[in-house]
């Protein structure tokens, strides 16, 4: 692998990092101001509420994933409770806790940054060598 693409890869992995933690901020917050913070009810009327065991809290306030580089490429993976992902349905509260979270920050923020911030990253990156070169 020569150095543009080791630069490549290490400006994909920052950005995919860093919308990851935005990732897990949102649900952070979505999870306290609409799951934690009020009682909820079933359609029956059953408290919902005294079913939570507050994993999905503590998973999104210490989150664990990780940055894999593989080949030209990078390999993110997170651990989240399963049943985040039934949380967007509507019969489960229709949180928009996870699809449009990942899809909408990876896809609206990540993918764009990528696609065009990485030649400005690299000719910042190349001028910053240059002037470390030649004090």
């Amino acid at each position: 692998m020569n150095e543009e693409d080791l630069i490549k890869q290490e400006f994909i992995r920052e950005n995919i990092e860093r919308d990851f933690r935005a990732i897990f901020e949102a649900q952070r917050l979505i999870a306290l101001e609409r799951i934690y913070s009020r009682a909820s009810y079933s359609q029956t009327g059953q408290n919902l509420s005294q079913r939570r065991s507050g994993e999905l809290l503590k998973a999104l306030q210490n989150p664990r994933y990780s940055m894999e580089l593989a080949g030209t490429g990078v390999i993110a993976t997170s651990n989240i409770p399963l049943y985040i992902r039934f949380l967007d349905m509507k019969a489960h509260g229709n949180y928009a806790i996870y699809n449009r979270q990942i899809w909408g920050i990876l896809y609206n923020n990540t993918l764009m940054n990528i696609r065009d911030g990485y030649g400005k990253e690299v000719r910042d990156r190349i001028f910053a060598q240059l002037q470390g070169a030649f004090p």
